[in-house]
């Protein structure tokens, strides 16, 4: 079907992967600085909502988080905070490639909202292993920044100010994807 024709698309070759695979007891957030004239995309999370993504779904009281992210992005407030929360290690990867090996090699993902490469990375997870977890926040149902409306997927309201997750597992039937 079509997630297996997705698969193939985005097959890479092992050997492209030099950073090892994050393990399955990690919890791998995405973190997608956009250009700050890109107004519906630039929705900057605050750490509360990984909080509370972390504590209402981890099975461990002190989880491994790994951060996903640009090498521009290494120091940029939301990394930091996440580093200081949960003790994260930070990933860029050697290469996009390579960063895109850890989040589809993850169990346990946070894509950055309206962000193509990591919701891919995802989807191409959750084609691996069927156990695979994926936490999507968004801050809207009206147009959430979904590339593709994938019912397994956990869908998070955040509040107005993006701090805290307002309501967990929003249906995808909710998410008004082409604002009809």
């Amino acid at each position: 079907g079509r997630m297996d024709d997705i698969s193939q698309w985005l097959h890479i070759d092992p050997s492209c992967c030099t950073t090892p695979p994050p393990g399955n007891d990690a919890i791998v957030i995405h973190i997608r600085d956009f250009l700050p004239d890109d107004e519906d995309k630039n929705k900057n999370l605050q750490v509360g909502v990984y909080r509370d993504i972390i504590q209402q779904y981890s099975q461990s009281d002190q989880p491994k988080v790994i951060v996903v992210c640009q090498p521009r992005s290494v120091e940029s407030d939301i990394v930091k905070s996440l580093v200081q929360e949960f003790n994260a290690v930070v990933q860029t990867g050697s290469d996009n490639i390579d960063a895109f090996c850890v989040l589809s090699n993850a169990h346990f993902i946070i894509p950055t909202t309206s962000s193509t490469y990591s919701q891919l990375a995802a989807l191409l997870a959750q084609q691996k292993n069927d156990n695979v977890q994926v936490h999507y926040p968004t801050h809207t149902l009206d147009r959430p920044g979904v590339t593709l409306n994938v019912p397994t997927w956990k869908y998070h309201l955040t509040t107005s100010g993006n701090d805290r997750i307002e309501e967990f597992e929003v249906s995808h039937e909710r998410l008004d994807i082409f604002h009809s």
